[in-house]
């Protein structure tokens, strides 16, 4: 089935779509995208639980904007410290010395 036939078609009825095709669900999201069309996509994946209901595609079929929302939303805040142990050589020694700074702060 053509992905670009089912977007035109869904511009002018309701169309529901069922499918295990990956690459054919992405493309068709993409098609609609180009038409302007509106959709809603439901996914059903077995996480923890079997039956698990997204309101987006799995994520190996994500964009990477997608991808990024769909992390920054499940990963809680982190509070970044840098802490970075820098090994100085030497010929005779090993050196370690430990550089703290805040991110985003030039050391």
């Amino acid at each position: 089935m053509d992905p670009k036939r089912v977007a035109l078609e869904a511009l002018t009825r309701q169309v529901i779509v069922f499918t295990h095709n990956a690459l054919f669900a992405s493309e068709l999201e993409r098609a609609i995208d180009e038409l302007s069309g509106k959709y809603t996509v439901r996914s059903i994946e077995k996480s923890a639980s079997p039956g698990v209901v997204r309101e987006s595609l799995p994520f190996d079929t994500m964009k990477t904007g997608q991808r990024i929302d769909f992390l920054e939303k499940r990963t809680p805040p982190v509070k970044l410290s840098l802490n970075i142990m820098k090994m100085i050589t030497s010929p005779k020694q090993k050196v370690f010395t430990r550089i703290e700074g805040e991110p985003g702060k030039e050391l």
